[in-house]
């Protein structure tokens, strides 16, 4: 093997294995960022679902809604759509 061959062979493995980084990297940052947008959702799922338990039954009539159908959005569990 002369000195090209041996420094093509690891200018090769290298360039593989930085792509294969890269690949790994960018689907861990999509991962984070999924999870990240999932943490939020339920966040403001929940928020929202306290400020409904909150309303009188006026507020709740304006919305064309009852205690009990307020009361069964309300009470369901973050992950819940």
């Amino acid at each position: 093997m002369t000195t090209i061959d041996a420094f093509v062979s690891t200018h090769d493995r290298n360039h593989t294995l930085r792509q294969s980084t890269h690949a790994w990297t960018t689907r861990a940052m999509a991962w984070l960022i999924q999870a990240t947008d999932a943490v939020l959702d339920w966040q403001d799922r929940t928020r929202q679902r306290r400020q409904l338990l909150a309303l009188g039954d006026r507020d709740l009539q304006d919305f064309g809604t009852d205690r009990c159908a307020a009361a069964r959005e309300g009470d369901k569990a973050f992950w819940q759509s």
